[in-house]
């Protein structure tokens, strides 16, 4: 199977193709993924560390050569960073 990338940045890899190829089983489809406010957590936190514009981390392509693409890679400090955001979040509720 081959895992396109997006034609405007080669940075991004089409999840649609990675969700064809690991079976394509609806409850693992992006848009399912792309609708948990986890994810929409997640990615603004990719921007916000790497201080990033959306685009940089994904993209949503409809019609013919569409898709949803994301960067393949995260620096190891904007993991890190992101890793401690749980825990801010946690001590900011209570």
């Amino acid at each position: 199977m081959y895992i396109r990338t997006n034609p405007d940045n080669p940075e991004l890899i089409s999840l649609t193709d990675l969700h064809r190829a690991s079976g394509g089983e609806m409850r693992n489809h992006p848009t399912k993924w792309l609708a948990n406010d986890s994810t929409s957590e997640f990615i603004l936190q990719v921007r916000k560390v790497g201080n990033l514009q959306k685009s940089e981390v994904l993209t949503v392509k409809a019609g013919r050569n569409g898709g949803t693409y994301a960067h393949w890679q995260c620096s190891d400090q904007i993991v890190e960073s992101i890793q401690v955001v749980p825990m801010e979040l946690r001590l900011a509720k209570s």
